[in-house]
Order: structure tokens, then C-alpha cells, then sequence
């Protein structure tokens, strides 16, 4: 790419970037409040405003390493109609939102199938694939933890829970080595020539 066009192009990434983690957590807080929580109301979450939900640290790991993070939303389990439930609808909501943008943006590369704004929504279509399998990791203070804590029985709920640190650290470590980026993104190429 000229060198307009690749500033185009990671100006637009940044904009798919904010937008897909801005509907994660918007996703995340109006499942909360239809469940009776209105923390996330209260503190001005759900708004498609990025100042609300943007974590400047996470855009910049985006920006250099490519996994990047928004502000989680605030959720009181005392307010929930039924913790165990509405807990599992709050934590898929996010995922589940990225993986509705996925076949959105891949509507669009149909739409717009060459040129910079191409190159942007393939890049739309891989990251919200990327953002939904990553979140469904079962690993503390991931989505997928949050659900399965309370899909597991108890018993094994509980040794989850004892664990999630030390799997926390584990995790860490797989991701740190590259080990867990490399499976994601065969799941993800997979994913991706489905939709395209």
C-alpha cells in the first residue's frame, strides 16, 4: 500500500477497533440492565461515546501488539433477577456481539469488494472473530470464565474459582509465548473463509 492508503487504512482499523469493543461492552451492559442491574445506566455505559469505554492502554497494545481491551462494564450481581442466568446472558453478550459484527462486516466486503475500505472490513471481519473466540477463553476475568463459572456444577465451579489466578498465570504465559494466538488464528482463518 502507498503511504496515504496505509494511513487510511490503520485509521479505519482504529475505527472498527473502538466501534466492535464500544458494542462488546454496550452489549454487556444493556443485558445487565434488562436483567434489573442498572449499574451500567447509572455510570453512562450504555452510549455508543468512546470516551466512555475506551481504555487508552488497551488501544495502545491494540495499536502495538494487536490484542487490545475497552473498559469492562461495572456489574452489581445483587441486582440481577436471577444471578446464575443473567450472569451467563451478561458475559455471552459480548462475544456474541462480535461475532454479529463478523458477518456484518463480511456483508460489506460483498458490498465493497476492493479498494482501502475493502482491506478495512476484512480486517473488521478478522478482528471481531478474533475478539469473540478470545473472550470465550474460560480463564479469569475473561467471558468465557465468568459464564462457565456458573454453567459448571458446583463442585466444579468452585475449583475454577480457586484455580483462576494460577490459570490466570498459565494463560498468560501460553499467550505471551504466541502458543494461544496460533490456535486462535487457525480457528479464526476457518471462521473467516466461511463468511467470506
Amino acid at each position: 500500500m502507498d503511504p496515504l492508503t496505509n494511513i487510511l487504512f490503520i485509521v479505519g482499523l482504529i475505527v472498527v477497533f473502538m466501534f466492535s469493543v464500544i458494542l462488546h461492552e454496550n452489549a454487556h451492559g444493556y443485558v445487565a440492565y434488562k436483567c434489573g442491574d442498572l449499574t451500567p445506566v447509572m455510570q453512562g455505559r450504555l452510549s455508543l461515546n468512546p470516551l466512555k469505554h475506551i481504555d487508552w492502554l488497551g488501544l495502545l497494545a491494540f495499536l502495538l501488539i494487536g490484542i487490545g481491551w475497552a473498559k469492562p462494564v461495572t456489574i452489581n450481581p445483587y441486582n440481577l433477577e436471577d444471578v446464575k442466568t443473567c450472569t451467563i446472558k451478561i458475559s455471552l453478550a459480548g462475544p456474541a456481539t462480535n461475532f454479529v459484527l463478523a458477518f456484518l462486516f463480511a456483508f460489506l466486503v460483498k458490498l465493497f469488494p476492493i479498494g482501502v475500505l475493502a482491506e478495512v472490513f476484512h480486517a473488521g471481519v478478522v478482528l471481531n472473530i478474533f475478539l469473540g473466540l478470545f473472550n470465550l477463553i474460560p480463564v479469569w476475568p475473561l467471558d468465557g470464565y465468568n459464564a462457565l463459572i456458573y454453567i459448571l456444577p458446583a463442585e466444579f465451579a468452585k475449583l475454577l474459582d480457586d484455580f483462576k489466578y494460577f490459570s490466570f498465570a498459565i494463560f498468560f504465559v501460553l499467550l505471551y509465548s504466541g502458543i494461544i494466538n496460533t490456535v486462535l488464528e487457525k480457528i479464526v482463518q476457518l471462521l473467516f473463509g466461511f463468511l467470506i
